[in-house]
């Protein structure tokens, strides 16, 4: 039935009879347009694209009301059950541009809907298949703090949680740090809490759990675009990754002067990548 469907936050705008059509994924801990709002607004005010910008399940609110999440399962089937609504006709191919988890999440849509899917603009996030050490490490004591974090907010008491979460956020030490000194993160720190971390949770639930049989994007088969900031301490590639782009016709990648909100920093160059790849006849 239709009340049991989960639709995502979603802004929409642009040409609305256009037939090209850009939907933008953000990521942690982005609400619906703070990932991509100067791109957004430089493709709007060109008049040639139908932009749809959605945020993962309530990351939009200030504290998730759904007890311990969403699963991976359940995220891709909201971002299915919201690109359908908003686009009902399936003749029509998209245009993805994603950012973060929105990456994680963009890549596995594509992987299960590749019929839907035309190009994919990928900002940030690519796939770790052999990462260097460091940033393993880096990556495996953040990301599985935020998902203790979020575990004790859920089992056992949430203040207690949202407290673990935000102590690592005020003593991050340089070395965690995603975004150069100068750039500002695109959402406002009060308006982000452990509930939010649910996206973390989830992914190690289903790593340790599942192993092999674990939801996890694969290279597309669409045309894609890798755009990544080149000041931060973590990467999340790797030169395996970057190597198959060179390997893949129709496929680049852009090496960015910004930290990982790459579209919040350079929203001139991410806003004229996406035109001359989108439009790319290729």
């Amino acid at each position: 039935t239709m009340s049991t469907k989960k639709l995502l936050k979603s802004f929409i705008g642009g040409n609305e009879n256009s037939k090209t059509v850009i939907i933008f994924i953000s990521g942690f801990p982005d609400n619906e347009k703070s990932a991509f709002n100067d791109v957004i607004n430089n493709l709007i005010s060109l008049g040639n694209y139908k932009l749809i910008s959605m945020c993962l399940p309530d990351m939009e609110t200030n504290a998730i009301p759904k007890p311990w999440g969403y699963s991976i399962a359940q995220v891709l089937q909201a971002i299915d059950d919201t690109i359908n609504h908003y686009l009902p006709d399936k003749s029509i191919k998209i245009n993805l541009v994603i950012h973060d988890w929105g990456s994680f999440y963009g890549l596995l849509y594509e992987n299960t809907f590749p019929e839907r899917v035309n190009k994919i603009i990928n900002l940030d996030v690519g796939l770790l298949s052999n990462p260097p050490i460091k940033s393993l490490l880096l990556i495996l004591l953040y990301q599985l703090w935020f998902a203790f974090a979020y575990f004790v907010s859920q089992a056992i008491n949430y203040s207690l949680g949202d407290l673990l979460f935000k102590l690592f956020i005020v003593l991050c030490p340089a070395s965690f740090r995603v975004t150069s000194s100068e750039e500002k993160l695109p959402r406002p720190r009060e308006e982000v809490n452990v509930s939010h971390c649910y996206l973390y949770y989830h992914f190690w639930k289903e790593m340790i759990f599942n192993g092999k049989k674990a939801l996890k994007p694969k290279f597309p088969k669409a045309k894609m675009l890798f755009m990544f900031g080149r000041l931060k301490n973590v990467m999340f590639h790797d030169d395996k990754f970057i190597q198959k782009i060179r390997d893949t016709q129709g496929c680049k990648y852009v090496k960015v002067d910004s930290g990982h909100w790459i579209a919040v920093a350079k929203p001139q160059l991410v806003t004229d990548e996406i035109i001359e790849f989108v439009d790319s006849a290729y």
